[in-house]
């Protein structure tokens, strides 16, 4: 939120006492600001799953401060579509303070109730619930960015390449070595030739000589 209005005090100034509009419009503007504050533990869960195992649970953790807390203990439970309820370990993310990641098991299809907590010691620093839809929506069609790594997998598979964007010279010059050289058609008339009159003369004559040859007129 950007207030440029560094002359605001007037418009107090030139209200009167019994107007509380002034007041008003701060205590709403810090209000707005606050509301969206970040939660002692927040789970990110995976976008669009599909049905099976190690799914990725990320869990970030605060102190009453809202301070990262990486040697807080944070225990991650999933209750299935059919009521059955796993709990899993989340370890530390390295190189991340405050992020746990857990994976958890999601062998069929429906919708998945995710419960994270956190804990420091005997204190409970926050915990955070969230669902997921699991096998329920096409991830391509979810998530159309980039996704390099499947592509080169797919391209080593396949005995392609990966080009970058703009890469024209390098696309040409596969194109080349790996088509073969095109070869013109030319379109001829049979019937235009003299080695096809010449054949039909000797059939003609050939048949004319085998009917003499055997009495035939």
């Amino acid at each position: 939120m950007v207030f440029t209005g560094e002359a605001s005090w007037r418009w107090r100034m030139l209200l009167p006492t019994s107007d509380q509009s002034y007041e008003r419009f701060w205590r709403q503007a810090v209000r707005w600001l606050v509301q969206n504050a970040p939660a002692h533990v927040n789970v990110t869960l995976p976008a669009a799953p599909a049905p099976g195992d190690g799914l990725p649970v990320l869990v970030d953790a605060r102190d009453a401060g809202y301070a990262p807390r990486s040697d807080a203990t944070v225990t991650v439970r999933v209750t299935s579509p059919t009521g059955r309820v796993d709990t899993v370990q989340a370890s530390p993310v390295p190189g991340q303070q405050g992020r746990f990641q857990a994976a958890v098991r999601a062998p069929e299809s429906g919708v998945y109730r995710v419960a994270a907590e956190a804990r420091r010691g005997t204190a409970q620093l926050g915990e955070s619930v969230g669902t997921m839809l699991v096998g329920g929506v096409d991830p391509e069609m979810t998530d159309p960015r980039l996704n390099e790594d499947t592509l080169q997998r797919v391209a080593r598979a396949s005995g392609g390449a990966v080009l970058a964007l703009g890469d024209t010279a390098g696309l040409i010059s596969r194109l080349d070595a790996g088509l073969p050289a095109a070869v013109a058609a030319v379109r001829r008339d049979l019937w235009h030739t003299g080695w096809s009159f010449g054949l039909l003369t000797a059939l003609l004559a050939a048949e004319w000589l085998f009917r003499r040859a055997s009495g035939l007129r």
